[in-house]
Formats: structure tokens, C-alpha cells, sequence
């Protein structure tokens, strides 16, 4: 799945997540709010896959990737699955 691909579908699918997406070197960062849930902080980077990161508050304490993939259809699988 394409970046653009994921994102759309996390719209059309989930309207109510909040998406902010910024861009540091090669790397796309994307940070997702799930209303009343858990946020995530999700990096993409061509050559190394996919971080995804479970957010406490607004703040991100980094400490390393809680999940890592290869694919942005088994993030988007993921991130479902922690929806309540």
C-alpha cells in the first residue's frame, strides 16, 4: 500500500482519527489521534519499513518503535485492532 493509499483510506474508514503528517529528511511522519483512545506516531522510511510508536499525550517520549513493518497494510490492521 502507497502512503497517499493509506492515508486516504484511514479518511474514508476512520474520519474521526485525527492525521497530522510532516516530513524530516527521507523519513514521512505521520502522527494519528484516536478520539478518547491512544495517539500513534507512525514513521515511514523507504529503505528501513515502517515504525509505529503508541503515544501517551501529545508529546511523543521516544524510546524506539513499539511495532515495526514492513507494509502500510498491516499498520493500518494494527492500528485498527487498537481501536476500541
Amino acid at each position: 500500500m502507497k502512503l497517499s493509499d493509506f492515508e486516504n483510506e484511514i479518511k474514508l474508514k476512520h474520519s474521526n482519527w485525527k492525521l497530522h503528517k510532516s516530513q524530516s529528511g527521507v523519513a514521512t511522519w505521520i502522527d494519528i489521534m484516536i478520539p478518547n483512545q491512544v495517539g500513534f506516531t507512525i514513521q515511514v522510511t523507504p529503505d528501513n519499513g515502517i515504525g509505529v510508536s503508541r503515544r501517551s499525550g501529545e508529546a511523543l517520549e521516544f524510546g524506539g518503535h513499539d511495532e515495526v513493518y514492513n507494509d502500510l497494510d498491516c499498520v493500518l490492521h494494527y492500528l485498527e485492532s487498537q481501536e476500541l
